[in-house]
C-alpha cells in the first residue's frame, strides 16, 4: 500500500520515518563523538602519538 487509504495514513508513516531519521543521525553523531573522546583519552597517556592515532582513524571509518 503506497499512497494508504486516505492521505493521513501516509503523511503520520512520513513523519514516523522522518522522525526515525533525525533520531538515528544524532545518535550517532553521539556515538562517535563520545567514541571519539575514548579513543582521545586513551591515547593521550600513550607516548606513541602515530600509533595511537591509528585506531581512532580505523574506528571512526568503521562506522557506516
Amino acid at each position: 500500500m503506497i499512497w494508504g487509504v486516505d492521505g493521513a495514513v501516509m503523511q503520520d508513516r512520513l513523519t514516523y520515518v522522518l522522525v526515525l531519521i533525525v533520531l538515528y543521525v544524532n545518535y550517532r553523531k553521539l556515538l562517535s563523538h563520545v567514541l571519539i573522546l575514548r579513543a582521545q583519552s586513551s591515547v593521550l597517556p600513550a607516548k606513541g602519538g602515530e600509533a595511537g592515532a591509528f585506531p581512532m582513524r580505523r574506528q571512526a571509518s568503521s562506522f557506516p
